[in-house]
Protein backbone atom coordinates (compact mmCIF):
# COMPACT_ATOMS: atom_id res chain seq x y z
CA UNK A 1 0.00 0.00 0.00
CA UNK A 2 1.88 3.22 -1.00
CA UNK A 3 0.09 6.36 -0.67
CA UNK A 4 2.02 9.91 0.62
CA UNK A 5 -1.56 10.64 2.87
CA UNK A 6 -1.03 8.92 5.84
CA UNK A 7 -4.73 8.66 6.99
CA UNK A 8 -5.54 6.92 3.31
CA UNK A 9 -2.44 4.77 3.59
CA UNK A 10 -3.33 3.31 6.85
CA UNK A 11 -6.98 3.18 6.82
CA UNK A 12 -6.93 1.14 3.79
CA UNK A 13 -3.69 -1.02 5.38
CA UNK A 14 -5.56 -1.77 8.51
CA UNK A 15 -8.42 -3.10 6.63
CA UNK A 16 -6.50 -5.36 4.36
CA UNK A 17 -4.93 -6.98 7.42
CA UNK A 18 -8.22 -7.09 8.95
CA UNK A 19 -9.40 -9.25 6.32
CA UNK A 20 -6.27 -11.52 6.92
CA UNK A 21 -3.23 -9.67 4.42
CA UNK A 22 -0.09 -9.19 5.18
CA UNK A 23 -0.02 -5.33 4.41
CA UNK A 24 3.76 -3.34 4.12
CA UNK A 25 3.39 0.36 3.54
CA UNK A 26 5.53 3.32 1.48
CA UNK A 27 4.55 6.89 1.70
CA UNK A 28 6.15 7.58 -1.68
CA UNK A 29 7.40 5.96 -4.87
CA UNK A 30 11.08 6.05 -3.79
CA UNK A 31 10.51 4.28 -0.59
CA UNK A 32 8.25 1.23 -2.08
CA UNK A 33 11.10 0.73 -4.35
CA UNK A 34 13.51 0.15 -1.62
CA UNK A 35 11.13 -1.79 -0.44
CA UNK A 36 10.35 -4.01 -2.47
CA UNK A 37 14.40 -5.26 -2.47
CA UNK A 38 13.26 -6.95 1.06
CA UNK A 39 9.72 -7.89 0.29
CA UNK A 40 8.14 -9.39 -2.93
CA UNK A 41 4.20 -8.41 -2.21
CA UNK A 42 1.33 -10.50 -4.67
CA UNK A 43 -0.34 -7.51 -5.24
CA UNK A 44 0.42 -3.34 -5.15
CA UNK A 45 -1.82 -0.45 -4.38
CA UNK A 46 -0.07 2.47 -5.52
CA UNK A 47 -1.59 6.51 -5.27
CA UNK A 48 -0.97 8.55 -8.80
CA UNK A 49 0.10 11.35 -7.25
CA UNK A 50 3.24 11.33 -4.93
CA UNK A 51 6.53 13.70 -4.31
CA UNK A 52 9.66 12.55 -5.11
CA UNK A 53 8.34 9.79 -7.49
CA UNK A 54 4.52 9.25 -8.49
CA UNK A 55 2.86 5.68 -8.88
CA UNK A 56 3.18 5.99 -12.33
CA UNK A 57 6.59 5.68 -12.82
CA UNK A 58 7.52 3.16 -9.75
CA UNK A 59 4.82 1.21 -11.17
CA UNK A 60 6.65 1.04 -15.03
CA UNK A 61 10.27 0.86 -13.16
CA UNK A 62 8.42 -2.23 -11.11
CA UNK A 63 7.08 -4.10 -13.69
CA UNK A 64 9.74 -3.49 -15.53
CA UNK A 65 11.70 -6.03 -13.17
CA UNK A 66 8.48 -8.43 -12.55
CA UNK A 67 5.05 -9.04 -13.42
CA UNK A 68 2.58 -7.74 -10.46
CA UNK A 69 -0.62 -6.97 -10.24
CA UNK A 70 -0.91 -2.95 -9.85
CA UNK A 71 -3.81 -0.71 -9.15
CA UNK A 72 -3.49 2.48 -9.05
CA UNK A 73 -5.46 5.15 -6.38
CA UNK A 74 -6.55 8.62 -7.66
CA UNK A 75 -8.57 11.33 -7.02
CA UNK A 76 -8.66 12.70 -10.27
CA UNK A 77 -10.23 10.88 -13.27
CA UNK A 78 -8.22 12.85 -15.90
CA UNK A 79 -7.96 11.36 -19.41
CA UNK A 80 -3.95 11.90 -19.09
CA UNK A 81 -3.21 9.87 -16.15
CA UNK A 82 -5.15 7.18 -17.16
CA UNK A 83 -3.51 7.42 -20.46
CA UNK A 84 -0.10 7.17 -18.73
CA UNK A 85 -0.80 4.32 -16.31
CA UNK A 86 -2.45 2.55 -19.12
CA UNK A 87 0.76 3.04 -20.92
CA UNK A 88 3.30 1.79 -17.96
CA UNK A 89 1.41 -1.45 -17.57
CA UNK A 90 -1.09 -0.60 -15.31
CA UNK A 91 -5.00 -0.54 -16.60
CA UNK A 92 -6.61 -0.96 -13.25
CA UNK A 93 -7.67 2.45 -11.48
CA UNK A 94 -9.56 3.14 -8.57
CA UNK A 95 -11.35 6.53 -7.80
CA UNK A 96 -11.03 7.65 -4.35
CA UNK A 97 -13.22 10.67 -3.75
CA UNK A 98 -12.85 13.62 -2.25
CA UNK A 99 -15.69 12.83 0.23
CA UNK A 100 -14.02 9.44 0.58
CA UNK A 101 -11.58 11.01 1.79
CA UNK A 102 -13.18 13.96 4.00
CA UNK A 103 -14.71 11.41 6.07
CA UNK A 104 -12.09 9.03 6.26
CA UNK A 105 -14.68 6.34 4.90
CA UNK A 106 -13.04 4.14 2.73
CA UNK A 107 -15.13 0.90 2.37
CA UNK A 108 -16.19 1.80 -1.77
CA UNK A 109 -12.60 1.83 -2.06
CA UNK A 110 -12.01 -1.33 -0.52
CA UNK A 111 -15.24 -3.03 -2.44
CA UNK A 112 -13.50 -2.08 -5.75
CA UNK A 113 -10.35 -3.26 -4.75
CA UNK A 114 -12.03 -6.31 -4.27
CA UNK A 115 -13.29 -6.66 -7.56
CA UNK A 116 -10.18 -5.46 -9.41
CA UNK A 117 -8.03 -8.60 -7.60
CA UNK A 118 -10.69 -10.41 -7.71
CA UNK A 119 -11.39 -14.14 -5.68
CA UNK A 120 -7.80 -15.11 -6.56
CA UNK A 121 -5.93 -12.67 -4.33
CA UNK A 122 -8.79 -12.05 -1.76
CA UNK A 123 -10.22 -14.08 1.09
CA UNK A 124 -13.91 -15.78 0.38
CA UNK A 125 -14.44 -15.25 4.28
CA UNK A 126 -13.18 -13.44 6.96
CA UNK A 127 -10.76 -14.69 9.32
CA UNK A 128 -12.36 -17.26 12.36
CA UNK A 129 -13.66 -14.59 15.24
CA UNK A 130 -13.80 -11.56 12.89
CA UNK A 131 -17.00 -9.76 12.52
CA UNK A 132 -18.27 -8.33 9.79
CA UNK A 133 -19.66 -4.53 9.57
Amino acid sequence: MVDDEPVLRESLARSLRFEGYEVSTAGDGLEALDRLSDVRPDALVLDVVMPRLDGIEAARTILEERPIPIVMLTAYGQEELVSRAVEAGVPRIVVVTQEDRARADFRRVLADLRAVFGAHLWPLELPLGAEQD
